[in-house]
């Protein structure tokens, strides 16, 4: 197993199995100049995003249920790994870890799920990211490129 795959793997259990602070190690960086909106579904959206069955992401959208708290570090961090084509990224632009309830997650969750959907494939597919401007938070919602 390698090491990146062992730690989400720990990260992904210790988010899941307290309701307490859970830090996790930024992996991938999303940060590219994007603009500061709330909402930002990837249709034409220029950097590559692709949309992902609504089904796959399902694993994620528990994880950000319940109470607790996720300390995000500066970048962006893989909440599931790639999970059936699908990946769920926590992402802070500041350089200090932003501390954020999961229940903002799941907020921006339903946001992106319920406004960023593509019917094209027959099946409902996600693809975006809601953003929290004054914080600079988000959540990325979209098909794996690995």
């Amino acid at each position: 197993m390698h090491i990146t795959a062992l730690i989400l793997t720990f990260a992904t259990f210790i988010l899941s199995a307290t309701a307490g602070p859970v830090a996790i190690a930024a992996l991938s960086s999303e940060l590219a100049n994007r603009g500061l909106d709330e909402l930002h579904c990837c249709k034409d959206n220029g950097r590559g995003w692709q949309y992902a069955p609504y089904a796959e992401f399902q694993t994620a959208y528990n994880r950000f249920r319940g109470p607790g708290t996720i300390f995000v570090p500066h970048g962006c961090t893989a909440v599931t790994g790639c999970n059936n084509g699908a990946e769920t990224l926590v992402c802070n632009d500041h350089q200090r870890v932003a501390m954020v309830e999961l229940s903002t997650f799941a907020q921006f969750f339903d946001t992106v799920a319920g406004q960023c959907v593509s019917w094209e494939t027959g099946v409902p597919s996600v693809c975006g990211q809601a953003f929290n401007n004054e914080h600079r938070y988000n959540l990325v919602l979209k098909k794996c490129n690995y």
